[in-house]
Order: structure tokens, then C-alpha cells, then sequence
């Protein structure tokens, strides 16, 4: 559900330029004056036109646009709303009067864990559950160095990815690539097909995003739809070729 936007005060959107205000983090509501469930035209029309637009990671539905001049990052989710906040130099994070970015990453921690505020470390970042907010530094190593980046999230961190077992894969280390799949591994195919032809791998998803099950010993990740058909098949293996081209893929397909 996207959030009022008077609940994320438009001058909260401070950031170098701005006098050094702070850019001020509601939890689970926005940041920089930007509401979650924001649709993406209207964050550009206030915002302009991003430095660089990205999806990350390669296989998930999931778009970035980029401010460098600000230090903002905007994440929209499969419906084309913001979800995800990240915050980085020069904007000055801030949350509920905490400054983020203004103390040593180890004395930060310090301070939450002063007013009972749960920090949990995780692949390597440093997650505030009621917050919604992971904060990382460069290097994963926390000490007197700031924190260099404040990822706030509509709806928390996205969960832990789940580990499944297969059969030994067959993975398409040799297939072509066409409009219809790869391999043997076909858009629209069952999930529970497709995890018998590929094996084992780690499985991820969370609120507003698709399933994606990431097959390590194949080097494929696959995403799927409410019906657990796939809709999106993502090879990394630089055998693979381009159907009716000779194209070898040496980067994700």
C-alpha cells in the first residue's frame, strides 16, 4: 500500500546543496521527502533525470534510479513504485534526531544498541528491523569509519534467501539462448520442473517482488509469477550461445 504523501514531509528532503540539512528517514513510509508506493514518473518529475538507471541484481525485476549529485538512490518494485531508499555521500542520513553518517560505524552501532534498538549484521550489512533500514560500509568491516550507505525499505530488508535441494543439474553450460528459454529450461515451465532439470540452488523473494531461484551449480536464475511459471530466465555461463547468431554470452543473458 503506498503511504499518504503528506506522510513524508517534502522538507525533509535535505542534502548537500541544502545547506547540510539531513535527509530525514520515516521508517517504512520514505525518505528525502519521497513516500513509498510513489510511482516512478512522479519521482522524476520532481527529482529530474536520474545520473545512471540500472536493474540490479541482472535477473529481478527490480529498477534503480541514481542521483549522484544528492547521494540518492530510488528502488522501484515489480509494480513501478518506490520501495527502496538508499542514501549515501553527500546526502546526511538521519533517523528519528540519529545522525548516520555523522559517527564512526562502530560508535553508531553503540548508540542504537543504548536505546535498545536491535542491529543484526547480515550479508554484509548491518540491518535496524524497526527501522526497515540497512546500513553498509565500504570494506564490511565496521570501526571508526562512517557507515557510507543507508538502504531504507517499505517493507524491511529483503528476507534471507532459502536453500533447496535438486538432483545433479543438468544445466544448459552448452545451450542456446532464443525468445523462448534457454536449454531445456522454457518460458512458462513449472517451477518444480524446472528445479528438477537445474538442481539445487538458493530461492529469494520478499513483499512486491517476484520469486527468483538461483541455481549456483548451473549458473541460471529463474523468475517466476504468482503461478510459479517462469516468466524470466537469466543464463550466466559463458558457454551458453545466442539462438541463429554464434554469440557466446559472457555476461548474464
Amino acid at each position: 500500500m503506498a503511504a499518504a504523501a503528506d506522510s513524508v514531509p517534502s522538507h525533509d528532503a535535505g542534502a548537500a546543496g541544502e545547506g547540510g540539512k539531513p535527509v530525514v528517514i520515516h521508517p517504512f513510509r520514505g525518505a528525502a521527502g519521497i513516500a513509498f508506493g510513489t510511482a516512478r514518473a512522479e519521482v522524476r518529475a520532481r527529482l529530474g533525470a536520474p545520473s545512471v538507471s540500472y536493474r540490479a541484481p541482472v535477473w529481478s525485476d527490480q529498477l534503480y534510479d541514481r542521483y549522484a549529485d544528492t547521494g540518492l538512490k530510488v528502488g522501484y518494485g515489480r509494480s513501478g513504485t518506490v520501495d527502496e531508499i538508499e542514501l549515501s555521500a553527500p546526502a546526511r542520513g538521519e533517523v528519528d534526531g540519529i545522525g548516520l553518517f555523522d559517527a564512526g560505524s562502530r560508535a553508531l552501532l553503540t548508540v542504537l544498541a543504548g536505546i535498545g534498538l536491535e542491529t543484526r549484521e547480515r550479508l554484509g550489512s548491518w540491518e535496524v528491523p524497526s527501522w526497515g533500514v540497512a546500513l553498509s560500509v565500504l570494506g564490511e568491516r565496521i570501526g571508526d569509519r562512517p557507515f557510507d550507505t543507508a538502504a531504507a525499505f517499505a517493507h524491511g530488508p529483503t528476507p534471507d534467501p532459502e536453500q533447496f535441494s535438486g538432483p545433479a543439474p543438468e544445466p544448459p553450460i552448452t545451450a542456446t539462448v532464443d525468445p523462448r528459454g534457454a536449454g531445456p529450461v522454457r518460458l512458462g515451465m513449472p517451477r518444480d520442473r524446472i528445479r528438477a532439470l537445474l538442481g539445487a540452488g538458493l530461492a529469494t523473494t520478499g513483499p512486491g517482488r517476484d520469486p527468483v531461484d538461483f541455481h549456483s551449480p548451473a549458473q541460471v536464475a529463474v523468475t517466476y509469477d504468482a503461478a510459479d511459471a517462469a516468466r524470466r530466465i537469466c543464463v550466466m555461463t559463458a558457454g551458453a550461445r545466442v539462438a541463429g547468431t554464434g554469440v557466446g554470452i559472457g555476461l548474464p543473458y
